[in-house]
This record gives structure tokens, C-alpha cells and sequence, in this order.
């Protein structure tokens, strides 16, 4: 049913014009062909163009965000710019995006990409370790999309993509904090001033265009109005949502947990004269290679390189031994 009906309308522009061309013939020369009708196929070209292909990636980007994932979802702000435990000194998002789709949030050039690390968690070691997606809008800002699943980038280097493109899908690699130490799939955005090379610059403030210029807060949950475009890419959205997670959630003692070490450590301890005594600060434990891969490596004993002498072997004793041997007895001297 639906088939005739986009047939004829990728053919409309086409049968308007014919009948255009036709009626020429029939109007005298001092009469122009109205304006209307030239109009109405202007339109219906538009209308074609932007159910086909939908706008072409611009780069530098024209100006204005919408919240990076699939519209008419809604997603909720876990934390927001200058909230605890990691965006004391951030501009920045998170979102609670359970690997699901991320869309660009403004089109641009993708000028740098990660997806390689498998693992999340809650310590602070692991904060050099997050996968994600650096977006150029080519007038001096990029956007940062973070915590990006393993191999769950969907466009490369060098890239144009739109407003609405599908990226990547979400995920918790690297520094991931979530309740009780595990790692929290979300996905982590900012805008940043663009420094070549570097992932990470200074963070500046944005506002949303589906939020009419607002900006989210933390604890409340919005809806997208981020459509991508054309019929092909929203067709493809449709299907594939979400997926599977391919990283690894691992747990993190309290110990070694990056909540514990910036919430609930103490800052000073008083003394007797009422001097508060700075408390040292705390090194996070480096966590060890079998720690990183527990799956890999688990079926792994390590050897020592010097192992210990074998112990020396035991001697048997009977369970029955013998009897000892008799006291000989003295035999009487005969006398004569």
C-alpha cells in the first residue's frame, strides 16, 4: 500500500513539470507561466530531497544542540555541570543511556575515536581508560561523548556526520562510577574548546534547541527531539535501538572505590589544641593485569620464577614393627 503511494510521490515533481511543459504550448507567448505552479514543484522537489537524503552534513556546523540520542525517548541526567563525585570542574552531562544509540548532538568532522578498552568500574585508575567519540563543529568548539561501549563506534575518523547521524552506542568503559562500586553504563557529554590532538580541553557552556534553549539538571528526565535524517537512517534507528553490552562491568572494593575516596573519606582530624591535622592523602591501589582481564587469564596459575626446593621424602615406618630382641640371660657356672 505504501509503495504506490512513494512512487507517485518521487514522481509528482516529474509529472507537474510534463504538464507544464504541455500547457506552454498552449498558452500564448505574453503570458507567463504563473508562478504557483513553478512554486508547487519547487516543494515537492524539497519534500523529495528531504524524505531521500535529508540535509547534507555541514562543516563548520551550523549553530545549536539537541540532546544526543533517539527522539521521543526519555533519559535522565545522573549528573550534571559541577555535580559530585566527577564534575566538580565540568561543564558537562551524564545521561543514563543503557548502550543504546548516541546521535550527534551537532554536526562537525569526528577528529578523534576510541573504542578499545573493554572494561569499567569505579577506580580511579581506570580514568584514562574511557572510550569515545570527539566531534570538530569547525568554529572552535568540539563535542566529547564518553564512556563509549567497546567497539561500539559506528563512524570513523575524518567522518562528516549531521545532527541526528547515529555515532556509537553507550556504554561504561573507563571511569564509570555507579551504585554500590560497579561500573554505570551512561554516556558522559561535553562541549569543549577544540585543541588538536587532545581529547580533553576546557569544558564551556551550551543549551539545548529541544529544550527551547534550556539546559538539563540532575535528577529529571527529557525527551529528544534529535530526528535524524532521511528515511534510511531513522529506519535503521528503529531496528537497532540498543544492543548487547560487549565491555565488561567489573566490581571495585570500597576500598579502591572512587566514591569512597572523594565523598567519604574525612578532609581533617582535630586535635587536643583544636589544630585540625590535614589527613595524607590517599594513592589509589593500582589494580593488577588479572584484575583488567579476568576472563582471559583466569584459567592461568602463574609460576614462580624461583620456585622452592621440593621437600625432602619421608621414611616409611612399619605399622607393625618388630619385638625387640631378648636380654640374654647368664648361664650359672657349674662347680666342682
Amino acid at each position: 500500500m505504501c509503495f504506490p503511494v512513494w512512487v507517485l510521490l518521487c514522481l509528482t515533481p516529474f509529472l507537474l513539470g510534463a504538464t507544464t511543459i504541455g500547457g506552454l504550448e498552449r498558452i500564448p507567448s505574453s503570458q507567463p507561466v504563473r508562478p504557483s505552479v513553478s512554486s508547487l514543484i519547487e516543494k515537492l522537489l524539497e519534500l523529495r530531497r528531504s524524505l531521500t537524503q535529508g540535509s547534507q552534513p555541514v562543516f563548520p556546523a551550523p549553530a545549536g544542540y539537541r540532546l544526543p540520542w533517539a527522539p521521543g525517548l526519555s533519559h535522565a541526567v545522573a549528573q550534571a555541570p559541577g555535580g559530585e563525585p566527577t564534575h566538580q570542574s565540568l561543564y558537562a552531562w551524564d545521561f543514563d543511556l543503557q548502550y543504546e544509540l548516541v546521535l550527534a548532538a551537532r554536526g562537525g568532522r569526528v577528529s578523534m575515536v576510541r573504542a578499545s578498552e573493554r572494561i569499567g568500574g569505579c577506580d580511579s585508575a581506570l580514568g584514562g581508560r574511557a572510550n569515545y567519540i570527539l566531534i570538530d563543529h569547525g568554529d572552535g568548539t568540539s563535542a566529547l561523548y564518553l564512556h563509549i561501549d567497546y567497539q561500539g563506534a559506528l563512524v570513523q575518523e575524518g567522518a562528516l556526520v549531521a545532527q541526528g547521524d547515529a555515532i556509537a552506542y553507550s556504554g561504561s568503559s573507563g571511569l564509570s562510577c555507579g551504585d554500590g562500586g560497579w561500573a554505570g553504563p551512561h554516556l558522559h557529554f561535553q562541549v569543549e574548546r577544540t585543541v588538536p590532538g587532545n581529547s580533553r580541553s576546557e569544558t564551556i557552556p551550551v543549551t539545548f534547541d529541544d529544550l527551547k534553549g534550556d539546559t538539563p539538571v540532575a535528577g529529571r528526565s527529557y525527551v529528544s527531539a534529535n530526528l535524524p535524517r532521511g528515511l534510511l537512517a531513522r529506519a535503521l534507528m528503529r531496528m537497532f535501538p540498543d544492543r548487547a553490552a560487549r565491555g565488561q562491568e567489573i566490581y571495585v572494593p570500597p576500598s579502591r572505590s572512587l566514591l569512597a575516596q572523594r565523598v567519604h573519606l574525612p578532609t581533617a582530624v582535630p586535635t587536643a589544641t583544636g589544630t585540625p591535622k590535614p589527613t595524607p592523602t590517599v594513592t589509589p591501589t593500582l589494580m593488577p593485569s588479572w584484575w583488567f582481564y579476568p576472563s582471559d587469564r583466569s584459567s592461568e596459575i602463574p609460576v614462580p620464577k624461583n620456585p622452592p626446593p621440593p621437600p625432602l621424602p619421608e621414611i616409611p615406618v612399619p605399622r607393625n614393627p618388630s619385638p625387640p630382641p631378648a636380654t640374654p640371660t647368664a648361664t650359672p657356672t657349674p662347680t666342682g
